[in-house]
């Protein structure tokens, strides 16, 4: 009995269109938009641990269109059958955050941001924002992403007062997932860097007060121009 290879390639060409059609649809996309224009007056470390992320907000969102808001302590943050957790005093540049979900409802997504705490993300993009180091953009460690799509978008930029964003540190992060984390004891183990500012983050968008009365000042100005009589 002969052996012929040329009978092979249909075989082999099928399990190639097969492989490629299975990475088609399972990947880890990482992309970033810049979002409002967030400040911060310098950077505390780049080492940041998990008792230093104390009123980062995380919203949490589901497979039946409901949501809910978590701050994190400490210790991270556990409720209505979810939780998100960090080692304690591991920096989040070398330890992971463990996600996990037991809802009874698919996780679909979940976003994280630092407007009003002092964490932001910080990406590996060079050469990046003096005092930030080098950031580490978002790895997992579990094996959704073989299954399913997940993206990553880091969102709204963050600037040293009196300079310009470089397009590395982010006030959020919004990781988004085909098909989800399970709602039986499912966990999505995550990598992402983030870092410690001076005082808080915030917007560099006026508060609503600030616009008022910015907005009264000018009617008052017009008001008093039309005021002025005629020579």
């Amino acid at each position: 009995m002969s052996f012929s290879f040329t009978k092979l390639l249909p075989i082999i060409f099928l399990a190639m269109l097969s492989v490629s059609s299975q990475s088609l649809l399972a990947s880890l996309v990482i992309t970033s938009t810049p979002g409002v224009t967030h400040e911060a007056d310098g950077y505390a470390t780049f080492a940041t641990t998990s008792a230093e992320m104390v009123g980062l907000e995380i919203m949490v969102y589901f497979a039946d269109g409901s949501s809910d808001l978590g701050i994190w302590t400490p210790t991270g943050i556990a409720q209505n059958n979810w939780s998100i957790s960090q080692g304690t005093n591991q920096s989040t540049f070398s330890f992971p955050f463990d996600m996990r979900n037991n809802t009874g409802l698919a996780m679909t997504r979940f976003t994280m941001h630092g407007a009003g705490s002092s964490t932001i993300f910080d990406r590996n993009i060079l050469p990046g924002t003096s005092g930030t180091a080098n950031g580490r953009d978002l790895q997992e460690f579990t094996s959704l992403r073989f299954s399913q799509d997940i993206t990553v978008n880091y969102f709204d930029e963050v600037q040293t007062v009196g300079s310009t964003p470089q397009g590395d540190i982010f006030a959020g992060m919004d990781v988004a997932f085909s098909a989800g984390i399970s709602g039986s004891g499912g966990l999505f183990r995550f990598r992402t860097d983030t870092d410690t500012v001076v005082n808080q983050v915030r917007s560099t968008i006026p508060e609503p007060t600030s616009i008022l009365q910015f907005g009264i000042l000018v009617a008052a100005m017009f008001s008093r121009r039309r005021r002025r009589p005629s020579r």
